[in-house]
C-alpha cells in the first residue's frame, strides 16, 4: 500500500507517502517530466497525479460517467497520458487535464496480468499482450510501427510479458510473468 523510491542502482531511498487507498489498487505508474508520479487506482477508476513527496495534486477519471479499471499510466514529453484500460480492453491518449484525444483496441488480457505501456524517447508507445506474447510497438497516434514476440529463457515454454519500461539508452524492459525473467530489448 504505499511506493517506494530507489536510485537507479537499487540503492532504498524513501517512502513516498500518500493515500493508501487508491495505491494499495494501482496496477501501474509512471514519472513524469517534473518528477510527478502518475498512478493507474484500477479500483478507483481514476489517474492520480502526484508531487515527489506524495501530495495529491489531481485526480482524473479515466472514462467519466463510467466504470473503469486504469491499470497502467505512462507519460510522454509533452504530457499526455496514454492509459491502458481492462473494462474496455483499450488503450486510451488523454491530456494531461484528462479530455480524450483517442482510443485503441487491445488484445484481450485480465486486470491482474495486464497489459502495460511505455513512451520511447522518441515517443513511440511500447505495449505489451501477455496473452500473446508480444510487444507492440506504436505512433502516439495508435499507427503500428513494429512488434516482437518475446522468446522465453531458452525458448522453452510460453512468454506472459506485462511490465515494460524504456530507459535513456533505448533499452525496452519487459518483465515475463510466467517465467520469472526479465527481458532486454533493443529500441
Amino acid at each position: 500500500g504505499h511506493i517506494q523510491r530507489f536510485t537507479s542502482d537499487g540503492t532504498y531511498l524513501d517512502v513516498v507517502s500518500s493515500d493508501r487507498g487508491f495505491i494499495g489498487d494501482a496496477r501501474g505508474l509512471d514519472v513524469d517530466a517534473h518528477g510527478n508520479i502518475w498512478v493507474a487506482d484500477t479500483r478507483g477508476g481514476e489517474l492520480v497525479k502526484l508531487q515527489p513527496d506524495g501530495l495529491v495534486l489531481a485526480r482524473i477519471a479515466v472514462m467519466p460517467g463510467q466504470h473503469s479499471q486504469p491499470v497502467d499510466v505512462a507519460v510522454d514529453a509533452q504530457g499526455n497520458l496514454f492509459v491502458v484500460e481492462a473494462r474496455t480492453a483499450r488503450l486510451l491518449r488523454l491530456t494531461p487535464e484528462g479530455t480524450l484525444l483517442g482510443s485503441w483496441a487491445l488484445s484481450p488480457f485480465n486486470s491482474a496480468e495486464a497489459a502495460h505501456v511505455a513512451v520511447g524517447d522518441k515517443g513511440d508507445l511500447y505495449i505489451t499482450q501477455p496473452e500473446q506474447g508480444l510487444v507492440l510497438v506504436l505512433t502516439p497516434d495508435g499507427e503500428p510501427i513494429n512488434g516482437w514476440p518475446i522468446e522465453t529463457n531458452g525458448g522453452i515454454g510460453r512468454a506472459k510479458p506485462v511490465g515494460i519500461a524504456v530507459d535513456d539508452q533505448g533499452i525496452v524492459w519487459v518483465a515475463d510473468v510466467d517465467n520469472n525473467t526479465v527481458v532486454a530489448l533493443a529500441e
